[in-house]
């Protein structure tokens, strides 16, 4: 990698007035986020009917985003009009004790944060199942058996994104395992709730690393990269949660910075990641990421090296993409497969249906709230370093490619990204993102031009995440009730109606071997047939649509009504006989 290295000192070419170029991308940012937010709207006024079906991005976006794009645009505009007045170069030292403290308060921020804005309650279906997995890989099996008594009610036990093993025999999520798998190493130590914050801080370390790399000269650049990852409240406020998106960045900014360092140890440790960050949730994400770096070493004709890597991740990719099947092939029983089947190659096929105008709607919007949630100059600084190295800084060109074919391959295979703070999709390239941003910064502080990153950063910091949070908790707060009432209940068995509000669904969360009580079910899942045979399981109770009124209202939707399966299921209790309690 030596001559790499060398192409890396000689550092990026002039391209004229480092304030024009500045002034020019902080233009080109509050265009771009002006033009992604009319994109989403007008997208969705002209295809309302495909446009309902995505009601929670619209809603995000309507009711969370907008504000903000109002707020980014006006002041990168009067940024800008600064710039031309000011042109002194701001001075920021950097002490290796700062990064241990950075590291330390982002951990602390994101753990203090879960409690404060979610209470530990995991909001979305893939943040629930992280722990369901969790619970089993603690155990060291590779799937919880499911008990045969309950087999009738499998399904309404909540049975989605999950594998089928055999006939009902045992289930585990249709995610790969390493996410969860390091929830239940953490949990060997502390509460699993410190694994996405240790993730954050590692990637902190792993940030200096690379910056440290690039700009070995420039403690202004690297600080400069550390208060732009710093300062996204999507970092912190995924940072609270049990989605895999915090593990994806880490081991991204971690295999970055040994791909760099180069070497036995460098290169066998970034294969070593690999495994790992291919392995935390979907396939795709980590080589999409490291594509661009492995096409490096292919143009500088290191062949060597490239064939290490071609055929390690064929290796890896294979591995995890028979992960699903050899897991789901321990049944007894034929297995009962979900309509899309349990291979990630039926998977994708059944992802691929036409594209719509709406679609464009949503990766606007996606869009949009990617950037909003992000530090306050971190678009301008990354479009600017886009501006000037791409055609002179190979590293620089892979890291933006790397965030261009992650939204090629969402924009093609899952625009919507339903629940999320931030796009989470892009999560795992937030650090390309900054470091991009870090080449932005050194190109101005080479040319003495001053930037206002502390006023920013303080900005981001104490405005933009507080409010970021906030709404955070307002989303997540009315199913935080709800479970806990849910979770309060004298009875064995919570019968949720699951269709009488928004996401309702997501109250029913159930332990790997059905050990909490009262258990959840799903009303619209639930065979009339077999409720006087549930009813000899234990008592029973219903979540009706008073209950879950909280949910519709924060959505703006009609207070909702029992739906008539509820109500069929709970005639049918009445008819049975069963002991119901009353919430």
């Amino acid at each position: 990698m030596a001559g790499y290295e060398q192409e890396l000192d000689r550092g990026v070419i002039d391209h004229g007035s480092a304030g024009v170029a500045a002034s020019l991308a902080m233009r080109a940012a509050a265009v771009a986020i002006a033009v992604l937010a009319a994109a989403a709207a007008l997208a969705w006024l002209l295809a309302p009917g495909r446009a309902s079906d995505f009601g929670l991005t619209r809603h995000l976006f309507v009711h969370q985003d907008i504000g903000f794009v109002a707020g980014f645009i006006f002041l990168l505009l009067l940024w800008r009009h600064w710039l031309s007045r000011r042109r002194e170069p701001e001075v920021l030292a950097l002490h290796p004790g700062h990064i241990v403290l950075l590291a330390f308060a982002l951990l602390l921020i994101c753990r203090v944060g879960s409690h404060l804005a979610f209470s530990g309650f995991d909001l979305s279906r893939d943040e629930q199942l992280a722990d369901f997995d969790a619970a089993v890989y603690a155990h060291g099996a590779a799937f919880a058996r499911f008990p045969e008594a309950w087999r009738p009610w499998f399904a309404a036990l909540n049975d989605t994104f999950l594998v089928t093993i055999g006939d009902r025999e045992g289930w585990i999520s249709s995610y790969l395992p390493m996410n969860a798998v390091a929830r239940a190493l953490v949990g060997r130590i502390v509460e699993p709730a410190w694994t996405s914050p240790l993730f954050v801080a590692i990637g902190a370390v792993a940030l200096w690393r690379i910056a440290r790399r690039l700009w070995p000269a420039s403690a202004g650049a690297q600080i400069a990269v550390l208060l732009l990852y710093a300062g996204s409240s999507q970092l912190l406020v995924a940072g609270m949660t049990a989605y895999a998106m915090s593990g994806h960045l880490a081991l991204n900014l971690v295999w970055l910075a040994l791909f760099l360092r180069g070497g036995r140890l460098g290169h066998g440790g970034a294969l070593a990641v690999a495994l790992v960050a291919t392995g935390l949730h979907q396939p795709l994400f980590h080589p999409l990421f490291a594509l661009p770096f492995v096409d490096l070493l292919y143009r500088r004709k290191q062949w060597r090296l490239f064939a290490l890597y071609a055929g390690g991740y064929a290796a890896i990719g294979l591995f995890w993409l028979a992960w699903p099947l050899w897991v789901a092939s321990h049944g007894v029983a034929p297995a009962q497969l979900n309509p899309e089947g349990v291979g990630y190659f039926e998977r994708i096929r059944h992802l691929l249906p036409g594209r719509s105008l709406a679609d464009i709607g949503l990766m606007s919007a996606n869009l949009v709230r990617f950037l909003t949630w992000q530090h306050l100059l971190a678009t301008p600084l990354a479009i600017l370093g886009v501006i000037v190295c791409w055609r002179s800084d190979p590293f620089a060109r892979a890291l933006a490619m790397g965030i261009i074919l992650t939204l090629v391959a969402m924009s093609l295979l899952m625009p919507y990204q339903g629940h999320g703070w931030g796009y989470r999709y892009l999560h795992g390239l937030i650090g390309n993102f900054v470091l991009l941003g870090g080449y932005g910064w050194h190109y101005c502080e080479t040319r003495g031009l001053r930037l206002p990153i502390r006023m920013a950063t303080v900005l981001s910091l104490c405005v933009l995440f507080p409010v970021h949070a906030l709404l955070a908790h307002r989303q997540a707060a009315p199913y935080i009730d709800a479970s806990r009432v849910i979770g309060r209940s004298a009875a064995d068995i919570v019968v949720v109606d699951d269709e009488a509000a928004s996401y309702a669904a997501d109250l029913v969360i159930n332990r790997p071997d059905l050990s909490n009580r009262p258990l959840r079910m799903r009303a619209s899942r639930i065979d009339p047939a077999t409720v006087r045979q549930l009813c000899r399981r234990g008592t029973l109770a219903f979540v009706d649509a008073a209950q879950l009124q909280a949910l519709n209202i924060y959505f703006g939707l009609p207070l909702g009504q029992p739906t008539r399966w509820q109500q069929t299921i709970e005639n049918a209790a009445g008819q049975a006989g069963c002991v119901v309690t009353p919430l």
